[in-house]
């Protein structure tokens, strides 16, 4: 894995894309249980099944409501590639609805636990400074090293490498530490709902696609 920096383009921008949302971790920091609702959540991505949805007349920039089980979904066809790696690789199967993946990130200024169900942009990562990013680029999330900055005219056109296969693989390989955190947090939170029940449907999801069995039991 290559990591770029350029100071002069990152420091024109003012980050941009860490103003949208926190880039996530490809490998775990040893203490990242410790930060978890302090600097550090647990990210919950649900990824739609492409074939189910479809058939449901669900097409790109489609919704659908809490009825429907998830809260918003806007992007299926991005979903296609992670569901058909997924289904490949034998984590899901062709009847799974909904696919949660589970990814290490810092906190950002909409998440408030251990697990966060955020799924939008505004949601600036809280490493970010009027000078940048308070960490090192050494300790930086993966993602956040792997994007390669690039500026045409006076537009930034930052892009990731296309390196998808192993970018996916390098994700799974901790999917069941971080979903048996998820849904034990998720089981605490649920229990002690105030008026947060954004966690209800998530649970539902986990408890509806047996995600946790899924994951846990992978070898």
């Amino acid at each position: 894995m290559i990591y770029t920096e350029n100071l002069k383009i990152c420091s024109q921008c003012k980050g941009a894309c860490c103003k949208r949302n926190p880039g996530y971790y490809y490998e775990l920091p040893k203490d990242f249980e410790e930060q978890l609702g302090k600097t550090l959540t647990i990210g919950c991505s649900p990824i739609m099944n492409p074939i189910i949805a479809r058939k449901l007349g669900l097409h790109m920039n489609s919704v659908l409501n809490a009825d429907d089980v998830v809260q918003a979904f806007d992007k299926i066809n991005d979903d296609k590639k992670i569901f058909e790696y997924l289904l490949k690789n034998g984590y899901c199967n062709d009847n799974n609805f909904i696919v949660m993946l589970f990814y290490l990130r810092p906190m950002g200024v909409n998440d408030k636990y251990k697990v966060s169900t955020f799924y939008g942009d505004n949601n600036q990562c809280v490493y970010l400074t009027d000078s940048g990013c308070r960490l090192n680029h050494d300790d930086r999330p993966d993602v956040c090293r792997e994007l390669i900055p690039k500026q045409i005219g006076d537009k930034y056109a930052c892009y990731m490498p296309d390196s998808f296969e192993s970018d996916m693989d390098n994700l799974m390989k901790y999917q069941s530490v971080l979903a048996k955190i998820a849904l034990q947090e998720a089981e605490i939170l649920v229990d002690s709902l105030v008026d947060e029940d954004v966690m209800d449907i998530v649970y539902s999801i986990l408890e509806l696609d047996d995600l946790g069995e899924l994951f846990l039991n992978k070898k």
